[in-house]
């Protein structure tokens, strides 16, 4: 579902950078058991939507809190953040500090609204701060 933001927002002519999120307990191999990264089904769907949309240099994958990175490597992901026009967080999945404050420009993309909207009102998580 969010290829079709980076897919679209990259033929209208922005420069995307496609940033998610791998941590190890998400980690499986092709019987649903919890592997390392390295030999994740996860990883390797993430590896062949990059080859197959030509996104290479333009998708990072972060884990373990963002110290590995596959792809485009975090030290420019930082960078092209810090230059970037604005940074799109999908329902505040991103969650790196120091990337979010490299942008001057935050913003918050719900995709399922009524959900972060009825947690605020609860009290139970702001899902929306750090975004303007």
């Amino acid at each position: 579902m969010i290829l079709q933001y980076v897919l679209g927002l990259r033929r209208l002519g922005w420069d995307v950078l496609f940033v998610d999120r791998l941590e190890p307990d998400m980690c499986r191999d092709a019987h649903g058991r919890p592997c390392a990264l390295e030999r994740s089904v996860n990883l390797a769907y993430f590896q062949d939507v990059v080859a197959r949309f030509d996104l290479a240099g333009s998708a990072a994958l972060l884990s373990e809190g963002a110290a590995v990175s596959v792809g485009v490597a975090r030290a420019e992901v930082l960078e092209r953040t810090r230059r970037s026009a604005l940074l799109l967080n999908v329902m505040g999945f991103l969650d790196d500090e120091e990337i979010l404050s490299a942008s001057d420009l935050r913003v918050f993309l719900d995709i399922d609204p009524g959900f972060g909207q009825m947690w605020c009102e609860l009290g139970l998580a702001d899902v929306f701060a750090g975004h303007d």
